[in-house]
């Protein structure tokens, strides 16, 4: 058995391993309760309210110090309550999916969680030492820091809001686009500040009275201080106008020049600059196998919805099945055939289209029936479409040329049989030849 065999093998066992761990947690009680929508909802609720909390304490802490008083201990009580509801709810995940929880899919999540949970302990400690006195103040300092860590707690609360979630991972699988974002916009603000500031040099040096020169040494005084100009100049942070005013004593040419600057970046490279960012979001769409079933089932549901709704219209007589009259005569309304014609189905021959709706041929199809049908036919013929047609026709093709050589064969070797005895032959080998 060769290297490539044994790590098959394991994998395979694993699968296995996996499969009977989940079917055994699956039966117990304590395993649907914590998977179920109420639980994920209270805890998201609860890391909410704790995200919040978080912030009121800060405020309360940071008033308390301007005010040199102690902060009020409540403070510190619902930190010890918050702490103890996490730890609570990571150990009865712990006792609900058992070894699943270290090695099943969702052990990065259930390692998160925990790193989460001991630093909330720590927090707790840490804030209690400060309020007694017993801190110091690096420890002060750790508190900051793990409080600020238990914010990213709220990610969990993202998981299940899907548009959230794919907003969330969009930023983060986008951070290469934004370091590239950052070097382009860097290198076309530092051409033009060389631009701005060679200018700006000559025209000091040729006129070192001029009163535009405080002005100038304000908002190009050096390479820093002219690219902070540039920057806030296309982010809303100062008016272009009040930036590209001393220009004005320097020469014409550098407000056309600065002009220049402000319409290139708006309507080129920031353009350019969003795109990518959607192009980044769009391809973690695709990605996102969650999002893609929700979104796929989301859009399933909705036309199926509008299937019904546009049977219900159609069967007058109200039976529950629909004639070729009735369909006919409902889609005699322009509005009707425009709408259905919405639905990505051809109604130009409607009445080849209700023959395919029509699979048994009772010249009526039923509400599921013509569902299943108009599923089937919507849209444009995809590529399985082609296949399966080419597929059909070459078995065909195959079938009608056994019975052809069938055919020349009885009448070689029997030429006195009779018609009806060849016919019988070649439905015979038809018959075999079918798939």
């Amino acid at each position: 058995m060769t290297v490539m065999d044994d790590k098959l093998g394991m994998h395979d066992w694993m699968q296995v391993w996996f499969s009977i761990q989940k079917e055994t947690v699956e039966k117990r009680l304590l395993w649907r309760i914590v998977r179920s929508m109420p639980f994920h909802v209270s805890m998201s609720v609860v890391i909410l309210f704790h995200a919040l909390s978080i912030g009121l304490t800060t405020d309360a802490e940071l008033s308390a110090v301007m005010a040199k008083e102690e902060p009020d201990k409540m403070w510190a009580i619902m930190d010890i309550c918050f702490s103890a509801v996490f730890t609570l709810e990571l150990i009865l995940r712990i006792l609900a999916e058992r070894l699943l929880f270290f090695f099943g899919e969702e052990r990065m999540w259930n390692l998160f969680d925990t790193v989460l949970v001991i630093l909330s302990i720590i927090d707790t400690v840490l804030n209690n030492m400060s309020y007694d006195g017993t801190g110091d103040l690096a420890a002060a300092r750790m508190v900051r820091f793990v409080r600020f860590v238990r914010l990213v707690r709220l990610a969990r609360a993202v998981r299940a809001i899907h548009s959230l979630r794919l907003f969330i991972h969009s930023i983060i699988a986008s951070g290469i686009s934004l370091i590239w974002c950052l070097v382009i916009i860097s290198f076309v603000m530092y051409f033009f500040v060389s631009v701005f500031l060679n200018g700006i040099t000559e025209h000091v040096r040729s006129n070192p009275d001029d009163p535009s020169t405080a002005a100038l040494a304000e908002y190009y005084g050096s390479v820093w201080k002219a690219m902070v100009t540039l920057f806030m100049s296309i982010s809303g942070g100062v008016d272009w106008k009040d930036a590209m005013e001393p220009l004005l004593h320097v020469h014409w040419l550098y407000e056309m020049t600065f002009v220049f600057f402000i319409y290139f970046m708006f309507f080129g490279v920031l353009n350019i600059v969003v795109s990518a960012f959607v192009q980044a979001a769009a391809e973690i769409a695709k990605k996102d196998r969650e999002f893609l079933v929700h979104q796929e089932l989301e859009s399933s549901e909705a036309y199926n919805k509008k299937i019904r709704a546009f049977f219900a219209e159609a069967d007058k007589d109200q039976s529950g099945m629909l004639s070729w009259e009735e369909f006919e005569d409902h889609l005699k309304n322009p509005k009707v055939s425009a709408y259905f014609a919405s639905l990505e189905l051809d109604v130009t021959h409607a009445h080849r289209l209700f023959k395919l709706l029509d699979v048994n041929r009772s010249n009526e199809v039923g509400l599921d029936e013509f569902l299943d049908g108009c599923v089937r036919l919507k849209g444009e013929a995809k590529s399985i479409d082609v296949n399966m047609l080419v597929y059909e026709m070459d078995n065909l093709s195959q079938q009608i040329t056994k019975m052809a050589q069938a055919a020349v064969s009885l009448a070689t070797t029997s030429p006195n049989r009779s018609g009806t005895s060849l016919l019988k032959q070649s439905k015979a080998l038809a018959r075999q030849g079918s798939p």
